[in-house]
């Protein structure tokens, strides 16, 4: 796409999001996100961003996908990361496998996919996966995202924990109230005797190089927190008064929000160029989006005082889905070494 065809697509997506989506958004942290929201994405092609024609997907490159991932952030973030989900991670991990055929009915909004999150983080498990045994498996997986589809993308017990689609015997547990992303179900699953696929032979890498790779879809989810949590502080401080006089008037309080929309700017001008960007340069990009999503999200709360902590404000979720964003899609550790290394070309920070 050229520039133009950029901000057209950009002009587009925010208006369907003020339109379809803003007026929803409390609605979609207190309840979730709904079949019929699922639906509209869909049909704007959202869904199957970066899936090809022929799988019912709209073919986009990373440029218009990055700008579909951040206007929706800015409205929900929830919202945002199930694109995500379905493109970059389930997407990604099944396309080139045999349980392909499952995919137009997920990108339509027909059938859900849930994913097991636990060996993202560090790369290799961190509870007792589930065992397959006489061409069936059977176990539980304790933090499920998505918990309530129709199919289950996770690791199983092996060598080198192989990465299945579970496609019956499911029965989700109890939700729980978590402290981000709440327009999913995220639970425990049990599997009984569950019929499978095996998506790939060595799950817990295949798990980690996929979450490694998505640098600037994290990016854009990060600074459309960033812009959401900041917009709504500024509105705020605009009508809000204190001894006569609007927050705005008062200096640390404009100071702060210039501060964070400055850095937002220039962010969102390396954003906009990142496609062109080397590896070590996309993860500098994503370390300071990052940085900068937690601290406006905090700044956004703080300017609204203790009105930021109801929820009808609409402003905490961005808190909480900043702690969640950088806890569940990124693994700060492993990050920081790996630009060390980049910096010092050898292995460093160890100790």
């Amino acid at each position: 796409m050229e520039n133009e065809e950029y901000d057209i697509l950009r002009s587009s997506v925010r208006e369907f999001i003020a339109k379809e989506i803003e007026g929803k958004a409390l609605d979609i942290e207190k309840r979730g996100i709904t079949g019929e929201i699922t639906k509209s994405m869909s049909e704007q092609g959202f869904l199957g961003s970066r899936f090809p024609e022929s799988l019912g997907g709209s073919n986009l490159d990373r440029g218009a996908y990055s700008i579909i991932l951040q206007e929706t952030a800015r409205v929900s973030p929830s919202l945002a990361v199930k694109i995500l989900m379905l493109n970059s991670i389930a997407g990604e991990i099944i396309r080139d496998s045999e349980a392909k055929n499952i995919i137009p009915s997920l990108l339509s909004g027909e059938e859900e996919i849930g994913i097991a999150f636990s060996e993202v983080l560090n790369g290799l498990h961190q509870e007792k996966l589930p065992v397959i045994k006489n061409g069936k498996i059977q176990g539980s997986r304790e933090t499920v995202m998505n918990s309530g589809g129709k199919y289950l993308l996770t690791a199983a017990e092996g060598d080198e924990n192989p990465l299945v689609l579970v496609k019956s015997g499911m029965k989700a547990m109890e939700v729980r109230h978590q402290l981000g992303f709440r327009g999913f179900k995220i639970s425990q699953v049990n599997i009984e005797s569950g019929e499978y696929t095996q998506i790939c032979p060595e799950g817990s890498r295949r798990f980690s190089e996929v979450i490694d790779g998505l640098g600037i879809e994290v990016s854009s989810i990060a600074l459309g927190i960033s812009y959401g949590s900041v917009t709504k502080a500024v509105d705020y401080a605009k009508v809000r008064t204190t001894f006569q006089k609007p927050l705005k008037d008062y200096s640390p309080v404009a100071s702060s929000l210039s501060d964070v929309l400055s850095e937002m700017e220039i962010l969102q001008s390396y954003l906009e160029r990142s496609m062109e960007m080397d590896a070590k340069h996309v993860l500098m990009l994503k370390n300071r989006s990052l940085d900068l999503m937690r601290r406006s999200t905090k700044l956004a709360l703080q300017v609204h005082g203790g009105y930021g902590y109801i929820q009808d404000f609409g402003v905490e979720k961005f808190y909480r889905d900043s702690m969640a964003l950088s806890s569940l899609l990124v693994n700060g550790r492993r990050d920081s070494l790996k630009l060390a290394e980049s910096v010092f070309e050898s292995p460093s920070g160890t100790i």
